[in-house]
């Protein structure tokens, strides 16, 4: 699952609206839904923000628990070999993409503060 989406899962788990995550975000309540519907990225700021308001890790947006419980699931599954499924390298790919993603976003940052 794309952090969007797992951003908006658990914000609904929650039952926390849009309109406090934008307050909390400073944004309009109309751009924060661009982001959570995957038009916009999210920014590693926001990611930080949305995180501590939601009362999770970071961690948990990308999906650590949920790559975590899978890999378990599936060693229970096939014994003690643990063979990995295919749904689960999806996700693992999804995964490091997104993590890729973050690495540009950082760098850029990194780059920004060292021109100024």
């Amino acid at each position: 699952m794309e952090i969007h989406k797992r951003i908006k899962s658990i914000r609904e788990i929650k039952e926390i609206s849009q309109d406090a995550i934008a307050f909390e975000l400073d944004l309009h309540q109309s751009q924060y839904s661009r982001r959570e519907k995957g038009d916009i990225p999210f920014s590693v700021n926001e990611i930080e923000k949305i995180a501590a308001f939601l009362g999770v890790r970071v961690s948990e947006l990308y999906g650590e628990e949920l790559f975590q419980n899978s890999l378990e699931s599936d060693k229970m599954a096939s014994g003690s070999h643990g063979i990995i499924s295919c749904k689960l390298l999806e996700q693992f790919e999804i995964l490091m993409k997104e993590k890729e993603a973050v690495i540009a976003m950082l760098k850029e940052r990194i780059e920004a503060l060292k021109k100024k």
